[in-house]
């Protein structure tokens, strides 16, 4: 429990520059009115996260993840986070990953029961996501929306994500101002189906002429 802070999680708070963390583990709990909070790591650049996984209870205002608060040019293979997730105020959170840009996520899996009474973009899985893939993962439990929270599947927000063998097994529950939130949902899963298609075949097409002689 903490007054303030940013960056935050129960093993590192920060992680950048080549860094590699491979085979850990996190467990306990999180509380603070913050951004960039995770289970394992609070914010991760330039590195590398490879089997690890978390067993956390997260309570922040933004940028939340079970297993990493914000990542940016990291490469995340082999994990998986559960425990649960709370947000006290309109920001991002998902199961694994909150906020996620030029990032890849592959062979892993969250268990994280989401409880969102306020909030936008939030995911099963991720809940932010820019110019990155996701690969070989899911997403299963529970996520209770509530007020105006938006959320989906895999992603709660997702432009310009490469989508390959992912699937999401959620129990929904939206209290409060229901209706929309209901259809956001659907529209939501939708989306993730588009991208699913049309983003792996353009990363299929750029490949290809990048390799090509």
């Amino acid at each position: 429990s903490m007054d303030d802070g940013s960056n935050i999680g129960l093993l590192a708070g920060q992680v950048t520059n080549g860094s590699t963390i491979y085979n850990c583990y996190s467990s306990g709990s999180l509380l603070s009115p913050g951004n960039s909070f995770g289970g394992l790591v609070g914010d991760i650049s330039d590195s590398i996260i490879g089997s690890c996984y978390s067993n956390a209870d997260v309570f922040g205002f933004s940028d939340v993840g079970g297993l990493v608060g914000t990542a940016y040019q990291a490469a995340i293979s082999n994990s998986y986070a559960s425990g649960s997730i709370e947000l006290h105020d309109t920001g991002t959170a998902g199961g694994l990953v909150g906020n996620m840009d030029y990032s890849s996520i592959d062979n892993c899996y969250s268990t994280t029961t989401l409880n969102i009474n306020i909030g936008s973009n939030i995911g099963g899985l991720v809940g932010f996501t820019n110019f990155s893939s996701i690969t070989n993962s899911y997403a299963e439990g529970s996520m209770r929306l509530g007020g105006g929270a938006i959320g989906g599947g895999i992603a709660g927000y997702a432009d310009s994500v490469a989508f390959d063998n992912v699937y999401a097994n959620i129990n929904f529950d939206s209290t409060g101002q229901n209706s929309i939130n209901l259809k956001m949902i659907t529209i939501s899963f939708k989306l993730e189906k588009q991208l699913e298609s049309k983003m792996y075949t353009l990363s299929k097409l750029l490949l290809h002429l990048l390799t090509k002689d």
